[in-house]
């Protein structure tokens, strides 16, 4: 508005001086105070309009220089939102990333569990794997040591029963007196053997019902 009004008035300016200039060269006869005072007058006007051509010129600078501020600014406000965009998607990314992190931490915390658990899994299965066959080696000893003995039972019962049976059959001269014995007599000197026999059987049931109490399972 500023640059348009001294335009106007510079316009005006050079009109007036045009119309002087003319008055001037058409007045001839006019006296010489007439003539001094339109000279100073016609000085005055280029005067001011020199300074209001300063003046105009000074403006359309300024107005350029106005003109490249506002691109300049318009493209600062450009490159601003451009920016801002950006760090409005880096935001969003770094919260997706965030996220992500932290399903990774959660899956990274369940599978350590899950290791440490199976671990647990395996550390108590090998325990229970030897513990039973500890058990299986003491079940296979107490087994052998039992067939032993029992071996040994009969045997000795065995060797018992030949001893009565050999002393039941030996002839002798005493058996001549034992038909005139009492008919229990003979039952008498057999009841040791077979007590003897019978008490070896009954141990036997006794110790094997006693190993079968304590036979781990």
């Amino acid at each position: 508005a500023v640059l348009a009004e001294q335009l106007e008035a510079l316009q005006r300016l050079s009109a007036d001086l045009d119309e002087l200039r003319h008055d001037r060269s058409a007045a001839a006869s006019e006296s010489p105070a007439e003539a001094a005072h339109r000279r100073a007058v016609l000085q005055q006007v280029e005067l001011q309009r020199d300074d209001f051509k300063e003046r105009l010129e000074a403006c359309r600078e300024e107005l350029a220089r106005r003109a490249d501020a506002t691109e300049q600014w318009a493209a600062s406000q450009a490159q601003l939102s451009e920016a801002q965009a950006q760090i409005h998607e880096l935001r969003q990314q770094l919260a997706g990333a965030a996220c992500a992190a932290g399903s990774v931490d959660a899956d990274v915390e369940e599978r350590i569990a899950l290791e440490t658990e199976l671990e647990l899994v395996r550390r108590r299965a090998a325990e229970l794997a030897e513990s039973l066959a500890e058990q299986k080696d003491n079940a296979t000893h107490q087994q052998a040591l039992w067939l032993a003995e029992l071996k040994s039972m009969r045997q000795a019962i065995d060797t018992q029963l030949a001893g009565a049976r050999s002393a039941a059959a030996r002839p002798t001269v005493e058996g001549h007196a034992k038909s005139d014995a009492p008919p229990g007599a003979a039952h008498e000197q057999e009841s040791p053997v077979v007590g003897s026999i019978v008490e070896q059987f009954a141990k036997l049931q006794k110790d094997v019902a006693e190993r079968r109490k304590r036979k781990p399972r």
